[in-house]
């Protein structure tokens, strides 16, 4: 069996951060954030689209300090990774799952904005997206 994740969404919180010691010293860095993913289905009758899915995903290391510096409320994300369930109970609680994908591959799709150009310098090209670009090279 395969446990594999692929999404692609909005982030639609803030992206949270933390960092844990460990008993060696290493320091480990841990994003969480809820990423919005559509539904596939039928608009309703006045038109609507499906509400979206709210996905729980948590980043680890380099790449949860780069998605943090790098992205925010409203960024479009493709995410590749596992799914990730556990039981925890807090002390005098009934223990609860939670449930999250544990993204191990974090691709940023929000365009960065055209740099504005300095007098006498042509801005630079605008990126194409990466399926644009994979394309061309079947050519």
């Amino acid at each position: 069996m395969s446990n594999a994740v692929h999404l692609i969404g909005n982030v639609a919180t803030e992206i949270k951060t933390e960092e844990f010691k460990r008993g060696d010293g290493e320091v480990l860095v841990k994003a969480r954030f809820l990423l919005a993913v559509s539904r596939m289905g039928r608009r309703s009758a006045s038109g609507e689209a499906p509400a979206p899915d709210w996905i729980p995903v948590e980043v680890w290391g380099t790449l949860a300090r780069a998605l943090a510096q790098h992205n925010g409320k409203g960024s479009k994300l493709g995410v590749s990774g596992r799914i990730r369930s556990e039981y925890y109970a807090p002390e005098g609680e009934k223990a609860s799952l939670r449930t999250a994908v544990v993204a191990e591959r974090i691709d940023f799709l929000t365009p960065k904005p055209k740099a504005a150009a300095e007098p006498g310098e042509a801005a630079a090209p605008a990126a194409r997206p990466a399926a644009a670009t994979a394309s061309e090279r079947r050519r």
